[in-house]
């Protein structure tokens, strides 16, 4: 992955629901999310993800949590 080349430490998920549970045991600095995913779209995890933040202190990290979006998949295999 590009961003490794650079220093970041990644995490991937190979699914929206995977990013859900991986962010409940891990907490993240930012998060690119690929609109074009399996389960859930990145725009519905995005969602998910603020709605954990609805209550005052119970994930105070993920407030202001930097959400990214891109759309990988199709432009890739478009340019192949």
């Amino acid at each position: 992955m590009l961003l490794k080349k650079y220093g970041f430490s990644c995490v991937t998920a190979s699914s929206g629901r995977e990013c859900l549970d991986l962010m409940d045991e891990i907490d993240y600095d930012m998060i690119l999310l690929d609109i074009q995913m399996p389960e859930m779209n990145g725009f519905e995890v995005a969602k998910h993800i603020r709605e954990r933040v609805s209550t005052p202190f119970s994930f105070p990290l993920w407030y202001s949590l930097p959400i990214y979006y891109a759309c990988i998949g199709t432009r890739v295999a478009e340019a192949r």
